[in-house]
C-alpha cells in the first residue's frame, strides 16, 4: 500500500514540474576534414565540407546576408596561439559553386565544396586549423528576413608540416597541373581547387609550371580566369610579372588579357605590397591610376 502512494505521490510531483520545451534541432549539420592532414612547408592545405539537410522541407542557404563571409579560418600552434587569419571572405562564400544568391538542398539532401588554405613558409611542426562556420539559412518556402536561421559551428583539424623535399614537391606540382588541364572528364570544383592550389604554392619553386601550365593549349579559358584570380591572390612579384605577361600576349583572347589587367589594376590600388610595383608595371603599358580627388579649402587664397 505504501509503496503504491508513494509512486503516486512522485508521479504527480513530477508532472507539477514546470514544463522545458524540447530543445530544437538544427536541420542542418556539416562534414569538415582536411584532405592532406600531413604537407611539406610551402604545401597548402585543402579543407573539404559538405552541408546536408536533414529536415523534411528544403532548406536554403542565404549566403548574401552574411557579408564578412560564413567561413573563417585560423592556423593555431599547437598551444593554440593564432599564427594567421586569411581575409579572401568573398571568395570562401563562393568556394565550389555560386553561392551569392542562395543554395536551395531539398531534403535529405547536400552540397559540399572544397577551400585551399595556404601555408607559406610554416615551420615544420604540429599545428590546428580552427574553423568557425556562420551560414544563414531558412527552412521551407518562407522568404522573410525574419524566418531566417543561423547554423554555427566550430571545428578544430590537427595538421603536421614536415620539412620539403624539392623532388616529392615537384612530383605534387605536377599531379596538380595535370588535374588543372580538364578534359571534361572530372567535375569543375575538382579542377578549380588544383589550380587554386597549384598557384598558392611558393613561387620560387612553383613558377616556372605556373608558366608552363598558362600557356599549354590544353588549359582552357575557365582554367586561366582562376589562375589569374589566383596570381592576384599571391601577392609576390613572380606573381605580378606573369600577370603582366599575360596582358601583354596579343595571343591571349581579349577576356584572359583585360582580366590580367585588372587584377594589376587591383594590386596597384588596394595591395599596400605591391602598389608601387604593379604601378610601375600599368605605367609601362601606359596606363595611369585616377589621381586622388583635391579637396578645396573653402576661404583660402
Amino acid at each position: 500500500m505504501w509503496n503504491r502512494i508513494g509512486f503516486i505521490a512522485t508521479v504527480l510531483f513530477v508532472l507539477a514540474l514546470p514544463h522545458t520545451a524540447k530543445a530544437d534541432i538544427a536541420p542542418v549539420a556539416v562534414d569538415l576534414c582536411l584532405q592532406n592532414s600531413i604537407i611539406m612547408q610551402g604545401e597548402p592545405l585543402i579543407l573539404v565540407y559538405r552541408f546536408r539537410n536533414s529536415a523534411a522541407e528544403a532548406v536554403t542557404f542565404v549566403w548574401e546576408n552574411e557579408p564578412d563571409g560564413w567561413l573563417t579560418i585560423q592556423t593555431c600552434a599547437a598551444s593554440g596561439q593564432v599564427l594567421s587569419t586569411p581575409s579572401d571572405h568573398d571568395v570562401n562564400r563562393r568556394e565550389g559553386t555560386n553561392w551569392d544568391a542562395g543554395q536551395h538542398v531539398p531534403p535529405g539532401d547536400a552540397i559540399g565544396g572544397s577551400k585551399v588554405i595556404p601555408q607559406g613558409s610554416l615551420p615544420t611542426g604540429n599545428y590546428v586549423l580552427l574553423v568557425n562556420i556562420h551560414a544563414p539559412y531558412r527552412v521551407g518556402e518562407t522568404t522573410g528576413l525574419g524566418d531566417q536561421k543561423m547554423f554555427t559551428d566550430e571545428r578544430k583539424l590537427a595538421f603536421r608540416v614536415l620539412p620539403r623535399n624539392d623532388e616529392q614537391f615537384q612530383l605534387i606540382m605536377a599531379q596538380l597541373a595535370a588535374t588543372a588541364k580538364n578534359d571534361g572528364g572530372q567535375p569543375v570544383a575538382k579542377t578549380d581547387t588544383a589550380i587554386k592550389a597549384l598557384f598558392s604554392m611558393q613561387d620560387a619553386l612553383a613558377s616556372p609550371v605556373w608558366k608552363q601550365l598558362l600557356w599549354d593549349p590544353k588549359f582552357n579559358d575557365s582554367g586561366r580566369l582562376v589562375a589569374i584570380e589566383a596570381l592576384r591572390s599571391h601577392g609576390t612579384r613572380i606573381a605580378a610579372d606573369l600577370l603582366e605577361q599575360i596582358w601583354a600576349d596579343q595571343r591571349q583572347p581579349l577576356m584572359i588579357r583585360e582580366t590580367a589587367k585588372s587584377s594589376l589594376f587591383s594590386l596597384a590600388m588596394h595591395d599596400s605590397a605591391l602598389k608601387q610595383y604593379a604601378t610601375e608595371i600599368l605605367e609601362r603599358h601606359g596606363v595611369q591610376l585616377p589621381k586622388s580627388p583635391t579637396h578645396t579649402v573653402f576661404g583660402a587664397r
